[in-house]
């Protein structure tokens, strides 16, 4: 609408433009998301140990070194 020489939005207008900026915003995260993910930065990694192994030594050390690196990666233990 216009209001004189300037352009300005009506509701309607003003309602698209929020929820258009809100579906790039998310659309940003989830390319960066997606990124992350193919390259190893974010997602699961599944471990499983020997019992004997588990918990003595360098395993638990390492995994914790591991997880403090890598925030985005989730550790799942087990099947």
């Amino acid at each position: 609408m216009r209001e004189g020489r300037r352009v300005v939005l009506t509701d309607a207008g003003r309602f698209f433009a929020q929820r258009a900026r809100a579906i790039l915003v998310q659309t940003d995260e989830a390319t960066d998301a997606a990124r992350r993910i193919a390259v190893g930065e974010q997602g699961v990694l599944r471990v499983g140990l020997l019992e004997s192994a588990s918990w003595a030594g360098h395993v638990p050390l390492a995994l914790n070194s591991f997880m403090l690196r890598h925030e985005n990666i989730r550790l799942l233990f087990g099947r």
